[in-house]
């Protein structure tokens, strides 16, 4: 009995990979693009009635007609029937797709045995990958392959790879062909990451801890005032005479904590630019990469904190300096600055950035130090023989990301080292035909997950003087 199991067991291994599929794939996707279609016509026709008056019954204009309510149910009945040839169409094609699946896992499956060829030695698999394969050149490549394949249309190479890459996904749901889902090259997803660092001026100058899990809890000592008996927390030392015991105390612990958030960039390409593989690498490498930069800069800057990373300025360690006696509104002088240079704290100071809204740069270029009568040149804020700015010593430069002129955020001066963010795995891609199928388009989808928020919980307020922060940002002046 067991010989007999085996033996089954070893023909359907060896067999399966020659299963033929008798169902023409091609004919479903067009008999439910077709089926989709009258469900569609019959629905709007269906509410075409209910929302025209000429087909209510005169003396009751709250029903039909007769002759209407009898072609009413008769569309009711027919939109009846459709959805459930749609249905039963769909489980045609998944039916299709996950014996085709079969055949294309079998077919890069080397079979063995470990005994000779008539005893009862197990079976033995191990995944075969072609000697000659070669990886995709581009990423537009890649993605003529995913809609060849989904297409059922010629492309060896390209299909044999998809399934190398897809073949760690099997068992887990994940990415799999048949469900429209294709893991993208990992040289490929590397380079979408390097677009948003190297075109960014926020993600270049963060810390970064990459994670296994989707969480980061760092503990820190909870302490926000240089006073004594607030230094680390709650440690106070006493000057005491001999004999006299002092009063203990110990550090006060906190901690912070980091949960994996999602961005997601999605999108659509048809059958024609598909035929352009050069052009396919251009557009969604280039386009998914400064659009996921976009997102994650931005929440950097001005994220809530729900859903997305908090932003530094919505956090509670910010310092928004007062606006000057009598300012002009929408307008940004010298004492503004030295006040915001005031209350960085100082160790950030070497490496903190002016961050600015463009607009301001007037502003910048006609200010001046009042001195008597006259008025002094604005040492403040210099430029280089290239014409690039400086405000007092720190690089100053122009993000899309800053508050219009006169609101909070228009200037930002930080000091990014003290602002963390956790990441999982880089960018992630896949691909779907399914998603716009009646619109011959195919869905490519780009997923990015971090999270991210300043070190300090709050200002710190040392034993002498006003609060500092690696982060001051000015008030509004209207």
């Amino acid at each position: 009995m067991v010989k007999t199991h085996r033996s089954v067991a070893r023909f359907f291994v060896v067999n399966i990979g020659r299963v033929t599929v008798g169902i023409n794939i091609k004919q479903l996707w067009q008999d439910r693009a077709d089926v989709a279609i009258d469900i569609q016509s019959g629905k709007e026709a269906m509410q075409a009635m209910l929302d025209n008056p000429a087909s209510r019954d005169a003396s009751n204009v709250a029903c039909f007609s007769e002759e209407q309510e009898d072609l009413y149910s008769r569309m009711e009945e027919t939109l009846k029937e459709n959805q459930a040839k749609l249905l039963t169409i769909n489980t045609q094609i998944v039916r299709h797709e996950d014996l085709q699946k079969a055949e294309e896992l079998v077919a890069a499956v080397r079979v063995g045995r470990t005994g000779d060829e008539d005893d009862d030695g197990p079976v033995s698999l191990s995944y075969a990958r072609p000697k000659a394969l070669q990886v995709f050149h581009n990423f537009g490549e890649q993605l003529r392959a995913v809609y060849d394949l989904e297409m059922n249309q010629e492309n060896v190479r390209g299909i044999q790879y998809l399934h190398q890459l897809n073949a760690v996904a099997i068992g887990a749901g994940e990415s799999i062909g048949a469900d429209g889902g294709f893991l993208v090259q990992t040289d490929f997803t590397s380079e979408i990451l390097r677009i948003m660092h190297s075109t960014g001026e926020i993600l270049g100058r963060i810390s970064n801890t990459p994670v296994s899990g989707n969480r980061l809890l760092i503990p820190t000592i909870d302490e926000t005032s240089g006073a004594t008996g607030s230094r680390f927390g709650a440690v106070r030392g006493y000057w005491v005479g001999e004999g006299t015991a002092p009063t203990p105390s110990q550090p006060k612990f906190s901690s912070i904590e980091w949960v994996l958030k999602k961005i997601v960039a999605l999108g659509y390409a048809t059958d024609e630019i598909l035929e352009d593989t050069t052009a396919m690498a251009s557009i969604f490498s280039e386009a998914f990469g400064h659009e996921l930069r976009w997102l994650a800069e931005n929440a950097i800057i001005n994220g809530s904190g729900a859903g997305e990373p908090l932003g530094i300025l919505n956090s509670d360690a910010l310092i928004t300096v007062s606006k000057e006696t009598g300012q002009v509104a929408a307008t940004i002088v010298h004492e503004n600055i030295s006040a915001m240079w005031t209350r960085m704290w100082a160790p950030s100071r070497m490496n903190a950035v002016w961050f600015y809204n463009q607009d301001i740069e007037p502003q910048l270029d006609v200010m001046s130090i009042p001195a008597g009568t006259a008025a002094l040149e604005p040492k403040v804020v210099t430029y280089n023989e290239a014409g690039v700015m400086r405000i007092k010593g720190r690089p100053a430069v122009p993000i899309e990301y800053a508050a219009a002129l006169g609101t909070v955020g228009d200037l930002i001066l930080a000091d990014l080292s003290q602002y963390r963010t956790i990441d999982k795995g880089g960018v992630s891609q896949d691909s779907s035909i399914h998603v716009r199928f009646l619109q011959a388009e195919t869905a490519f989808r780009a997923q990015y997950r971090l999270d991210g928020k300043p070190i300090w919980k709050s200002a710190f307020t040392p034993a002498n003087g006003a609060s500092k922060s690696p982060c001051v940002t000015l008030a509004t002046r209207s």
